[in-house]
């Protein structure tokens, strides 16, 4: 199976709002907050709170405001918390916000990005995808008996639930696991 380049994933999406311009969710599970920005979203979901936080003390979530089109793939949670504790105390220490930007921005694609979108390109590309993030990597997606998945470049897999937030300059998709090979991250020296 070749491995091809999502060109075309992004896309403009159907409004899922009211006349009112409240904020309603599709049937498809896009939530449509266009009005919002992306720190909006972030620091008013309490189920990605630890990424909210990241952003911000990484200096990212201002860069996410700007006029560019950006798709993050969010780790919830629950994503967060199931890493080891050592990974997750490296990556919540403010003096290792480049660390954290670092896996944040592996994390992130240009485009604004839907599942319709992305179940197009994996079946063009003949059953796997690949767009690169803003860390200069390849992430892979593919279609698995469990749904969406998508894999960094070491390996680590998550799978793409389907929530989809449309923000003003992108889109947030949840996934179910942090993308990051602990084993890459720096061990704090032993005293």
């Amino acid at each position: 199976m070749g491995l091809g380049l999502v060109a075309g994933l992004a896309l403009a999406l159907a409004a899922c709002s009211g006349a009112d311009g409240e904020t309603a969710a599709s049937a498809d599970g896009v939530t449509d907050k266009r009005s919002e920005t992306f720190a909006q979203v972030l620091m008013a979901d309490p189920s990605l709170s630890i990424a909210a936080a990241a952003f911000e003390r990484t200096g990212l979530m201002g860069a996410l405001d700007g006029k560019a089109s950006t798709t993050i793939f969010i780790p919830s949670n629950a994503a967060f918390e199931a890493l080891d504790e050592q990974s997750r105390k490296l990556l919540e220490d403010p003096q290792n916000s480049a660390i954290t930007a670092a896996v944040l921005r592996n994390h992130m694609v240009p485009g604004v990005l839907d599942i319709e979108a992305i179940n197009k390109a994996i079946t063009d590309a003949g059953g796997e995808a690949a767009i690169a993030n803003f860390g200069g990597e390849v992430l892979t997606l593919t279609n698995e008996a469990g749904g969406l998945v998508v894999r960094n470049a070491a390996g680590q897999k998550a799978t793409i639930p389907g929530r989809i937030t449309i923000v003003g300059n992108g889109a947030l998709i949840a996934i179910d696991a942090v993308l990051v090979d602990p084993t890459l991250l720096p061990t704090p020296p032993k005293l």
